[in-house]
């Protein structure tokens, strides 16, 4: 994910040197937010 925004911003890094420094820095990956599950409406549950 940092390597491509680097390469984005017209950067020429390694994508393994980039993967080591975040490592070495303790930093981690955004944690993806959990989208709540549709229902459906209550009416389409009765048949």
């Amino acid at each position: 994910m940092a390597y491509r925004l680097l390469r984005r911003e017209d950067w020429t890094v390694n994508h393994k040197r980039v993967q080591r420094l975040w490592r070495e820095e303790g930093l981690q990956r955004p944690t993806p937010r959990q989208q709540k599950r549709a229902r459906p409406a209550d009416s389409s549950s009765r048949t």
